[in-house]
């Protein structure tokens, strides 16, 4: 299947918008399924096991009848892709920042590093500080019990 046939998004295809269609109108219940508002053209574009009920061997779609109930379709699928190369443009924009912007915010996340780096250094001094304590209580009490045994 050629690759620009349809547009890149699932469910944006003729077909598919169709149904859609369909299914918001009543014609569809709310899976797809056909009832009884279901248009006869509708019906012959379907294999027969997609009919309810139907258990038969499976046809074919005729070739005529999507290709003319997907024109109008077709249509609506290209204001679709317009629609959404709109947002594409949209999300862009809004990401891109003036150079203030990314100026103050790399400033920011310097601040924030720089804050991080001198909360990790004096915990680090603080935990070498009580080695340093105990390492000297210890050599302390270690002088003083072999004093005693003396």
């Amino acid at each position: 299947m050629e690759r620009d046939t349809y547009p890149r998004r699932w469910g944006l295809g003729p077909y598919a918008t169709l149904k859609k269609k369909l299914i918001t109108e009543g014609k569809l219940d709310k899976h797809g399924r056909p009832n009884e508002a279901t248009p006869k053209e509708y019906l012959r574009s379907l294999p027969d096991l997609a009919v309810v009920g139907g258990g038969g061997a499976s046809t074919p779609a005729p070739a005529a009848t999507p290709v003319a109930a997907a024109a109008p379709a077709a249509e609506d699928s290209d204001d679709a892709m317009d629609a959404d190369a709109g947002t594409a443009e949209k999300k862009k924009k809004k990401r891109e920042r003036s150079p203030a912007a990314d100026a103050a915010a790399s400033a920011d996340k310097a601040a924030k590093k720089a804050a991080k780096k001198a909360e990790k250094e004096a915990k680090k001094s603080a935990k070498k500080e009580k080695k340093e304590k105990s390492a000297k209580k210890e050599k302390k009490e270690k002088k003083d019990s072999s004093d005693s045994s003396e």
